[in-house]
């Protein structure tokens, strides 16, 4: 009935922008991903296959309402914006909330940060909004 996706990956082929700019000297960098996604999905993978790149599948209509939060330091921040846009576009309600000083994981580490609270309240609050309709 809801999806709340925290920094989701959404494109395996690490194609946009932020994979390039913020892919060293952040928490998560581009050598974590790689090696991520050659223990999640093996060497021989299509990139751009829908069932690991959701961004790519021909039609994201009738998808259940998203909450998809980025962060500001984050490789994936990109993708996870164009995916809520495509989402959008298909008719599928979907909203991005972006914490512009944050990183990857940030929601980990609410006794230090204040936008982890407000991320996570915020995704509590969606999910307690869903679970009423």
């Amino acid at each position: 009935c809801f999806q709340l996706l925290y920094y989701p990956g959404t494109d395996k082929s690490c194609s946009f922008p932020s994979h390039r700019e913020l892919g060293q000297d952040y928490r998560l960098t581009s050598d974590l991903i790689a090696y991520f996604m050659k223990h999640y999905l093996g060497d021989d993978v299509d990139n751009r296959d829908p069932r690991h790149s959701p961004l790519y599948a021909e039609n994201l209509g009738g998808l259940p309402p998203v909450l998809l939060v980025t962060a500001g330091y984050d490789p994936l921040k990109d993708e996870g914006q164009a995916y809520v846009e495509k989402l959008q576009a298909a008719g599928t309600e979907a909203r991005l909330s972006h914490y512009p000083g944050m990183l990857h994981g940030f929601i980990n580490m609410p006794g230090l940060l204040d936008a982890a609270h407000e991320a996570l309240a915020e995704g509590g609050q969606a999910l307690k909004t869903a679970f009423r309709s």
